[in-house]
């Protein structure tokens, strides 16, 4: 038990895939992570990732790359120390990714420490630390 209230409350993880459940709204998805989590607070977080307007929608009525952002707002909404996040805008468009990296940058200046394994270059020009894997070694 103490495990798991340490990670709820000090990790966030972002998946390649979404991994939401498609019978609850993306409200109650991201309440799942924070059952305290306010209607506000998780209003102004789809507000940031520019999806405020889904959050009465199920999963299986956004696109790809909404239900990313809603995976990423599920990963946010407990404001964790760490966050883990494997290829976080790989189904997102240049833009969104922009948004989502910008959000990642900010809350590196806010202490927020983030892990984010990614092939995508220009994503890993946002970092403040790049370590290069191949064959499982670190170059």
């Amino acid at each position: 038990k103490d495990i798991d209230d340490f990670r709820k409350t000090n990790i966030g993880f972002i998946f390649q895939l979404h991994y939401l459940i498609n019978y609850l709204t993306v409200k109650e998805n991201i309440k799942l992570a924070n059952e305290k989590a306010t209607d506000n607070e998780i209003y102004n977080l789809l507000k940031i990732l520019r999806i405020e307007n889904l959050s009465n929608k199920y999963p299986n009525e956004i696109s790809g790359g909404q239900r990313q952002r809603v995976a990423i707002a599920r990963a946010l909404i407990n404001n964790p120390k760490v966050i883990f996040a494997d290829e976080p805008t790989g189904n997102l468009d240049s833009k969104n990714s922009l948004n989502v990296f910008e959000i990642f940058k900010s809350l590196c200046e806010k202490g927020t420490t983030i892990i984010v394994a990614t092939h995508d270059k220009e994503s890993a020009n946002f970092a403040n630390k790049i370590y290069e894997v191949k064959d499982g070694k670190i170059q």
